[in-house]
């Protein structure tokens, strides 16, 4: 026979059952995530040191990592890593571009991007273009900043 008691004891089975079931896909996900980006960061290794040899010969005395502050899970804020595809004070000639080019302004509003950015380096170009830029976000999955099934990052 069936009364509220039973009923409660079914209720409370069937909770512990479901918050079970989230803690072993949570333990799963996040191994997997630590052992891909392990694996991510010993091929980003060389990848960086390549980068940082190309920046080099190209004259560009710049850092190889870029940082950019994103909102992440709970809107907890983390430092994104990709390599650095534009000139060092990239922002700054950007404010500087936006103020005095009308054509520029009007594309960079509309779309984000414009094509043939001088701002970024001929390494960064070829970085963007093969989307090894991401390569050291890497780190921010090892670091349990990302994971590779997430939503997306939004800027800050």
């Amino acid at each position: 026979m069936i009364n509220g008691e039973n009923v409660n004891n079914i209720s409370m089975n069937i909770k512990i059952q479901e918050n079970s079931n989230i803690n072993i896909y949570r333990v799963c996900k996040r191994a997997i995530d630590i052992l891909i980006a392990m694996l991510g960061v010993i091929v980003l290794c060389p990848i960086a040191f390549i980068v940082f040899i190309a920046n080099r010969i190209e004259g560009d005395k710049g850092p190889v990592f870029f940082m950019q502050k994103r909102i992440g899970e709970n809107g907890k804020l983390f430092r994104l890593y990709k390599f650095r595809t534009m000139v060092v004070d990239a922002d700054k000639i950007l404010m500087r571009k936006l103020k005095s080019d009308i054509e520029f302004r009007e594309k960079y509003l509309n779309y984000r991007k414009v094509e043939n950015d001088d701002r970024i380096t001929k390494v960064g170009n070829f970085l963007r273009k093969t989307s090894l830029d991401e390569f050291p976000q890497f780190i921010n999955v090892l670091k349990g900043e990302m994971s590779f099934v997430r939503t997306k990052t939004i800027s800050k």
